[in-house]
């Protein structure tokens, strides 16, 4: 009884803020999602799901002594923790992004922070069925601020991992390492110009080897306002790909998902602070028409077909309250579902859809009373 009211209550905010009422088609519930012992501010960053009950969540929490990882696995009828390491000497570690081939085979990637150097450098974590474990992954030469923000695998012996970092002078550069079942290794890769500031990558997605595309946003120099950003990899080379962005839209682009090489969704804000959504068809990035909220954004995407995205992220719900944000696309439109308990302080970082119907989403809830923030998951059913 209280889910529905808190579903009737964010739906009549939405109303009053001119935006359509949410789907009732869908239904999103949360699953508990324990938090570790002593720990505070956790969170989940990103999800990967290979079926119904079998997911894998990763993002970080603040232990006694340090910002630590944190891993969290779905078996359909729990979240459990399941034990991550950290850097030797480390006084920040995060896991931002993960991508999971089979139930013994999941690449979660972030940042650290040297307990010496005070600079953030990258981290690549393994899954293997029994135990995660730390995977060397070298930092771009004469780099610093090193963060990487997202990973996709579409075979055990293939990852792309992509980000940003900064060197000694100049803006902030994109970023893209390669897995290749055995190391890592950084790809040359272009940063859009000109940059004013920084260009940094926040999601991507890969059809098959040496084809992916990242997306993100870069501060363009002359102007005052972040302007979305799109990269591809394709033979081993990557390019950057025009956006509506910087010739129409400004905006950010957060999440990507591919179904083919000629069809991807990139989901993210836009210049006025709606949710924004753009389609690659091949040759060139559309806009699609969002009915999101003011001051709306869209995290993370997954596509199960040309006729099923799902995509989550944060919009405001009331003058104090950011509400967990769900929309989806039928191959032509997309429309705002009722997240399960939207009212609330809470956002959802990464989505990952299993089947049309099926999708398990993960973020953060901020407890009303300490302000500190708790894992989130939600599973739409």
């Amino acid at each position: 009884m209280r889910r529905a009211l808190m579903i009737t209550a964010a739906v009549a905010a939405l109303v009053v803020l001119g935006v359509p009422a949410a789907s009732a088609s869908a239904t999103w519930a949360v699953q508990p999602t324990p938090t570790p012992f002593h720990g505070v501010d956790g969170m989940l960053e990103a999800v990967s799901c290979l079926s119904a009950d079998n997911c894998f969540a990763v993002g970080g929490y603040t232990s006694p002594f340090a910002q630590v990882t944190l891993a969290e696995h779905w078996n359909g009828t729990k979240w459990a923790i399941r034990a991550t390491p950290n850097p030797s000497g480390a006084t920040f570690s995060n896991l931002d992004g993960i991508s999971c081939t089979a139930a013994t085979d999941c690449t979660a990637v972030g940042e650290y922070e040297s307990g010496t150097g005070f600079t953030t450098l990258p981290l690549a974590e393994h899954w293997n069925g029994r135990a995660w474990t730390i995977q060397a992954m070298p930092a771009p030469s004469g780099g610093f601020g090193i963060n990487v923000s997202a990973v996709a695998c579409p075979s055990a012996a293939s990852c792309t991992a992509v980000g940003w970092y900064f060197k000694q002078s100049g803006p902030g550069l994109t970023l893209a390492e390669h897995w290749n079942g055995n190391t890592w290794a950084v790809q040359p890769m272009p940063s859009p110009s000109p940059v004013a500031s920084s260009a940094q990558l926040y999601g991507v997605s890969c059809t098959a080897p040496g084809t992916c595309k990242a997306v993100g946003f870069f501060h363009r120099a002359g102007a005052r306002v972040d302007v979305t950003l799109a990269e591809s990899l394709n033979a081993g080379t990557w390019r950057v790909r025009s956006t509506r962005g910087p010739s129409a839209t400004p905006g950010e682009l957060r999440g990507v998902s591919c179904l083919a090489r000629n069809d991807c969704i990139a989901v993210g804000t836009s210049g006025t602070g709606a949710a924004l959504a753009e389609h690659w068809d091949g040759s060139a990035w559309t806009v699609q028409a969002t009915p999101g909220p003011p001051d709306g954004i869209l995290n993370g995407i997954s596509c199960t077909s040309a006729a099923n995205c799902v995509a989550v992220g944060n919009a405001p719900v009331t003058g104090i309250n950011e509400a967990a944000l769900a929309e989806s696309w039928d191959g032509t439109a997309w429309t705002v579902e009722a997240t399960a308990s939207p009212v609330a302080e809470e956002q959802l970082n990464g989505v990952s859809c299993t089947s049309a119907s099926i999708c398990t989403a993960a973020g953060l809830h901020i407890q009303t009373f300490t302000h500190g923030s708790s894992p989130l998951a939600e599973q739409r059913s």
